[in-house]
């Protein structure tokens, strides 16, 4: 099984962690093939700096979009909630939590791994077989560009609409200190470099997802 190592921590990547990868970049970054490669590294530098040991629960925990919290009976916007700067209140009412954003985070949850572009299947598989370059090295955070910045973050790249950001103590990593282990043993890291073109048919992304679809249909 794939995985990712973290300093010291070895998550391993499950098919159901790929596919809410793929469902929250695709909600994140569209169809902005360098903005994809973005936010799963940056979901994967993020496990160095807090608690979680599962990529897929992390995702679901900082991507508004699949956040359970930010759905119409979440913390975030269900009536009487409270949430983040505004506890002991909430969004409530408010544009976060229109009805149109709701919808939109329901659709997210969602989506199918066939409902997925090719462009975010692709490079899901390539981040999961170790073999997608890092553009973000040491990034821990993102947020798109009408969102101030969490104290202590500095900007380090700006990709389609989101910002990304890294903290001082992922800024005083060493080389290599995040990386994505493949099945083969293939490796990208967080000072990776190499061809990032060329991806299906140096994957082998077939025989991939035709296993990803055979755990699917079990």
């Amino acid at each position: 099984m794939p995985y990712i190592v973290a300093g010291q921590k070895r998550v391993e990547l499950t098919p159901e962690d790929l596919l809410w990868a793929g469902r929250a970049a695709a909600c994140e970054a569209g169809g902005n093939k360098a903005g994809v490669a973005a936010v799963l590294w940056a979901w994967a530098s993020r496990l160095g700096v807090g608690s979680r040991d599962s990529y897929g629960d992390l995702i679901r925990a900082h991507s508004q979009p699949v956040n359970e919290a930010w759905r119409a009976t979440g913390d975030a916007c269900r009536p009487g909630g409270s949430w983040g700067a505004r506890a002991p209140g909430n969004w409530y009412g408010l544009e976060p939590c229109s009805p149109e954003r709701l919808a939109r985070r329901e659709r997210c949850r969602s989506l199918t791994w066939d409902e997925l572009a090719p462009v975010v299947k692709d490079a899901v598989l390539a981040f999961a077989a170790g073999k997608l370059p890092n553009p973000v090295p040491r990034v821990v955070d993102f947020a798109d560009t009408t969102v101030t910045a969490k104290a202590g973050l500095v900007l380090a790249k700006q990709i389609g609409g989101n910002l990304f950001y890294t903290n001082a103590a992922s800024r005083a990593w060493p080389a290599k200190h995040v990386r994505v282990v493949g099945d083969d043993g293939s490796m990208a890291s967080d000072a990776a470099a190499g061809a990032a073109g060329a991806l299906g048919a140096a994957l082998g992304l077939a025989a991939a997802y035709a296993a990803y679809r055979a755990w699917r249909s079990r």
